[in-house]
């Protein structure tokens, strides 16, 4: 009888695992339905990456371009410069370039001194701790005290660092930078340093999404998802006219090319990430 409950346990525990597994249905950037074989196939592209939504029956695996070269309106750009203007506490011009760092969440005191713990106490609970040592000694790690005011000091020493980076940039390329953040969790936005702008609608962040956008006053806009270097950023500032590198993001577009041509080449060396399953 024993074995009898077992058999009929595990048939169950199969017959849910069955169940429970989900379809996957791939997108293209404009959401789509594609094929697997073309999903792949756009994904191994320089120009997109590809994320994993989880929903309730299916696995949504979704395309995004990880570089854009685009034109909007003049419309759009006065739209934009007066929603940032009534957020930020400095005048945007609309004859400077736009910088614009995109940030998904900033953390106050309180939820960076939760982070700090839980790191902590799942490295003691870890392998690792065991590994530290002095003299052949094993040392208990102790969790560091970190005040508020550490952390205000951190945000003050960061502020300075990026105004100065900031000056630099605006007096060479004749821009303003912006900073936008999705989610705030209590960090402090307001400082003497730079411009912060809480984006909590997504509004920007949903239409133009990425990390890095460089904003024309003519309306000609460039959107990096990731990291760049400053040379590089540097190289499409100081480029007045952008017709090679539509050209080369277009080249590289149609081709799914996965190392890209001109300008896109140059930006994007590092081999992405794909989330395809």
């Amino acid at each position: 009888m024993k074995y009898l409950f077992t058999l009929i346990y595990l048939c169950s525990f199969s017959i849910f695992s069955q169940e429970v597994k989900k379809d996957i249905l791939y997108l293209d950037q404009n959401l789509v339905p594609i094929s697997k074989t073309l999903f792949k196939t756009k994904s191994n592209s320089v120009i997109f990456h590809s994320r994993n939504y989880e929903k309730d029956s299916v696995i949504e695996s979704r395309l995004h371009y990880q570089l854009y070269f685009g034109k909007m309106s003049l419309k759009d750009v006065d739209g934009i410069l007066t929603n940032f203007n009534k957020k930020s506490n400095e005048k945007i011009e609309k004859s400077k370039t736009l910088l614009i760092y995109h940030y998904e969440t900033l953390s106050g005191y309180e939820e960076v001194l939760k982070r700090r713990e839980e790191s902590f106490y799942k490295f003691i609970n870890s392998k690792d701790s065991k590994r530290v040592s002095l003299n052949n000694r094993y040392i208990k790690p102790r969790l560091k005290k970190y005040t508020k005011k550490d952390y205000l000091s951190k945000i003050k020493k960061n502020a300075k660092k990026k105004s100065k980076v900031i000056t630099k940039v605006s007096e060479k390329f004749n821009t303003s930078t912006i900073h936008v953040v999705r989610n705030n969790k209590g960090y402090p936005l307001n400082n003497k340093y730079f411009t912060w702008i809480e984006d909590s609608t997504s509004t920007f962040q949903n239409k133009y999404h990425g990390t890095i956008m460089v904003l024309k006053p003519n309306g000609n806009y460039f959107i990096r998802y990731g990291h760049l270097t400053k040379e590089k950023i540097y190289t499409i500032l100081e480029e007045s006219n952008w017709s090679s590198f539509y050209t080369d993001w277009d080249k590289s577009l149609k081709s799914n090319s996965s190392v890209g041509f001109g300008i896109v080449k140059e930006l994007m060396k590092k081999k992405k990430i794909s989330a395809i399953q």
